[in-house]
């Protein structure tokens, strides 16, 4: 897998307690179980094209060790301030409920061969619980390839508690 190269990561939120990040792709599994994929699961797509399995899965809240209500896609990080994040994915997670702001920041490494992305929670510096202690809104990043989060005090789309932050080394 070429880390340099420029992919389109799909995220999407789930009927069952699971959150998937695909590359240009689409998952079957069973929906009791989502880590198990069907035994007659199609390879292909509705054009030919073949599917390709998810690189993250991670439970949301409603399951067992699950970590936030739904995954907020991000972006691969291509700056120079975080060598150890180059290649790497990073994302985060909304939030674990719909009234405290404790969204959950996130990084997800390529294998060195096909299969699913090695994730791992970003404890954030200064915080008691480690969370960002605000809804994680989206990612963006700037002229430099560095990452910025958008964040909000409140659930919706009111207020102005917003605020943008650089993920910068502690």
């Amino acid at each position: 897998m070429t880390l340099g190269a420029k992919r389109l990561h799909l995220s999407r939120l789930p009927r069952r307690p699971w959150y998937i990040i695909n590359i240009q792709a689409a998952h079957c599994f069973k929906r009791d179980n989502p880590a198990q994929s069907l035994a007659d699961c199609a390879n292909t797509g509705a054009d030919g094209s073949p599917l390709i399995d998810p690189i993250v899965e991670y439970p949301n809240i409603q399951a067992p060790g699950g970590i936030g209500l739904v995954g907020v896609g991000g972006m691969i990080y291509r700056g120079k301030a975080i060598p150890s994040l180059q290649g790497r994915y990073v994302f985060g997670d909304w939030g674990a409920n719909y009234t405290t702001p404790d969204g959950t920041l996130l990084v997800a490494s390529p294998p060195q061969e096909a299969g699913m992305w090695a994730l791992q929670k970003v404890a954030v510096v200064g915080s008691a619980n480690g969370r960002i202690n605000a809804f994680v809104r989206g990612f963006g990043t700037g002229a430099e390839g560095e990452i910025y989060v958008l964040t909000s005090q409140v659930a919706g789309p009111r207020g102005t508690t917003g605020r943008v932050y650089k993920i910068a080394a502690p």
